[in-house]
């Protein structure tokens, strides 16, 4: 870096615009400021539930201000098959479990269906307490992502994304 800094390298002639890019390509903090994730592969293309209501995604997201009731969070719940989302108002994280409770009676009311698995990352509020005591008690299969890997979940984040940005917009 101090070499470019120092001119040695600059032929007569170079605009500026040709010197700040040499900088830039040699600058590793630069370089690393510009790089992303590298995505992941499809292998779960194709992998789709069968019909409505046989898998959902699940996440949670913060509300940047609290709500007149109180309410800091927000929970989503996106059917796989038909793509239906359901937002649930949530005071505390923990609130998820009585919140899933009704989604998961709607959809058996509504499908006719048995839910057969729930993906949602890592959280402590999904994987403990009440919520985990409920998948189990009605044989729900519990997908969990890896820590730090929203990629996994990609379809509840979008949506919380797009949920986010509406609400900016207004």
């Amino acid at each position: 870096m101090e070499k470019i800094l120092s001119g040695d390298h600059i032929a007569e002639g170079d605009s500026y615009k040709d010197v700040l890019q040499s900088i830039v390509e040699f600058c590793e903090t630069c370089q690393y400021a510009k790089s992303k994730r590298a995505s992941f592969t499809k292998t779960m293309k194709g992998t789709r539930a069968g019909s409505a209501g046989h898998r959902t995604h699940i996440d949670i997201g913060v509300i940047n201000f609290e709500s007149v009731g109180g309410a800091k969070y927000f929970a989503i719940f996106v059917d796989d098959y038909s793509r239906y989302t359901t937002i649930a108002i949530l005071n505390n994280k923990s609130d998820i479990a009585a919140h899933f409770a009704k989604y998961y009676a709607r959809v058996e009311t509504l499908h006719n269906v048995k839910m057969k698995s729930v993906r949602c990352d890592n959280a402590k509020e999904q994987i403990e307490g009440q919520f985990r005591i409920f998948m189990e008690q009605k044989g729900i299969a519990y997908e969990i992502a890896c820590t730090y890997t929203p990629e996994q979940d990609g379809m509840a984040e979008r949506h919380i994304r797009t949920l986010m940005e509406y609400a900016r917009s207004l």
